[in-house]
């Protein structure tokens, strides 16, 4: 009886799971997508893109699906995976983000220099110290509300409209800037 039991016991099929990590970064500058998550199409799974731009997907029966990756601002990457082993199945994903359209050196060649800001639903509304900043500074701040462009085309632009205003008025203006201007610290 032992034996039967034992031969039975070996006969039953456990489910086959797998697993999907990996990282994703800008094509812009290398640096990890800080906002977006990966999902099987079809399936329900998804997961999401951490602050280091890695993500884990796990308990994926074996099959073949579509990975798609979703990250604000960038293209969308839709590719074909095999799960087929209980070994993780580790990806890179370089996505790529139009950065053409807010260009910092462009901007204060035409005399329009910004300082981007993403605030909620709504851009925030300036106050009459932002508007003084705004004059004395000969830039303005600018709200994407809730649908801005990719984290580094930001990030490059504002790194750009800093190292201008430093160069033209040292480092005062950092003392009197609003603290919520992306990538400012």
């Amino acid at each position: 009886m032992i034996l039967f039991c034992g031969i039975a016991y070996s006969q039953v099929s456990r489910p086959s799971l797998g697993t999907i990590k990996g990282e994703v970064i800008s094509r812009v500058d290398n640096s990890p997508v800080l906002v977006g998550y990966i999902k099987l199409r079809w399936t329900g799974l998804q997961a999401e893109i951490d602050s280091r731009g890695k993500f884990s997907l796990d308990s994926i029966s074996f099959s073949q699906y579509h990975l798609e990756v979703h990250a604000w601002g960038y293209e969308m990457i839709d590719t074909l995976v095999t799960i087929n082993d209980t070994i993780p199945k580790m990806f890179k994903f370089s996505v790529y983000a139009d950065c053409d359209s807010i260009d910092a050196n462009r901007d204060i060649a035409q005399g329009k220099p910004r300082l981007l800001l993403i605030g909620s639903i709504a851009p925030t509304c300036n106050s009459s110290q932002d508007s003084l900043f705004e004059k004395q500074y000969g830039v303005l701040y600018y709200d994407f509300g809730c649908q801005p462009p990719a984290d580094t085309c930001i990030k490059k632009y504002n790194l750009t409209i800093f190292q201008y205003l430093d160069k033209i008025f040292g480092e005062i203006w950092r003392k009197q800037i609003r603290q919520d201007v992306c990538f400012l610290k």
